[in-house]
């Protein structure tokens, strides 16, 4: 049987299957946006050429936006039975970029992501 880990910061980790579907969302307090590149004054800009790159896969490492003076702690990640797992798992920020930790499909991408905080919905093989 899989077993379920809390970390310090009372996140629940569940064990992932394969073909894993999650959304990825920000807090309230964070701003976001979609661009070409960073926009300044924008906590999160979503990199607009993933709309062109919805449903094929991409490769870890792959950049998927910008951040501006916050951390992956900004970020949550929801599974279809709506459980919150650690984006850190999915998810890397380094000199200011997202990246993509795994291999992802894009499924869909909320074009009214400044307003509702859900980003995107993403397929984790």
């Amino acid at each position: 049987m899989a077993t379920v880990k809390v970390s310090d910061d009372n996140v629940i980790s569940y064990p992932m299957k394969q073909n894993t579907l999650l959304s990825l969302l920000v807090d309230n307090e964070t701003d976001v946006t979609i661009g070409d590149k960073p926009i300044f004054g924008i906590s999160v800009t979503i990199d607009q050429k993933l709309l062109e790159n919805k449903n094929r896969l991409l490769s870890s490492g792959t950049i998927i936006g910008w951040v501006n003076y916050i951390g992956i702690n900004k970020f949550a990640c929801v599974t279809i039975d709506n459980h919150y797992v650690d984006p850190s798992d999915y998810f890397i920020i380094e000199e200011n970029t997202i990246k993509l930790a795994r291999p992802a499909i894009i499924l869909s991408i909320d074009a009214d992501m400044s307003k509702s905080k859900h980003l995107f919905e993403l397929k984790f093989d």
